[in-house]
């Protein structure tokens, strides 16, 4: 019975992230944001759009989420987050904060 539960929670999880990556790639033509899944985290990433629309080759990490707990983390560097929990996705509260703040630059996960 746990391990269901623990199956729905990581649903829910991958829900919100896709509903994440599209909130960040409705406010910018200048990025598009992609997920890349982990053994522990799902990576966001972004990818510089040049003037034609077109994707470069420039990407880098937005942040990553936790698969299990749902926590965002700002992206200490290409394979590890930084330390502490920025956002709560699986929290209303936090998620719609995450949500509001999120821009493609990341300035919202500064502390």
């Amino acid at each position: 019975m746990e391990n269901l539960s623990i199956i729905d929670q990581s649903r829910t999880v991958d829900k919100f992230v896709q509903e994440y990556v599209k909130v960040l790639n409705d406010k910018t033509d200048s990025y598009n944001f992609y997920t890349r899944r982990g053994q522990r985290y799902i990576k966001i990433t972004e990818v510089v759009v040049d003037r034609d629309g077109k994707n470069t080759n420039q990407v880098s990490v937005h942040c990553f989420v936790d698969k299990n707990t749902g926590l965002v983390y700002k992206a200490a560097g290409w394979n590890a987050p930084a330390k502490g929990a920025r956002y709560d996705l699986l929290d209303e509260a936090s998620r719609k904060r995450c949500f509001a703040n999120a821009d493609p630059y990341g300035s919202y996960l500064y502390r």
